[in-house]
């Protein structure tokens, strides 16, 4: 059996943490950090990795009567 995945891009609106929102205690950068943020793409890749010798399809049944 072989599994292909393939990443799909995903834009998280409206994620910017509230310290960082613009507001009467506006630091100088935080303005310049919020636009940053708003319009650059930034990749996250998440792998998960198996220690050497560990089987991670051990004990699972799959249906293939299709």
């Amino acid at each position: 059996m072989t599994i292909s995945l393939a990443g799909v891009p995903r834009i998280l609106e409206n994620t910017l943490p509230r310290r960082l929102e613009v507001g009467d205690d506006d630091v100088e950068w935080t303005e310049e950090y919020e636009k940053y943020l708003r319009t650059t793409r930034i990749n996250i890749n998440v792998r998960q990795v198996f220690p050497k010798g560990f089987d991670p399809g051990a004990g699972i049944e799959y249906n293939t009567k299709d």
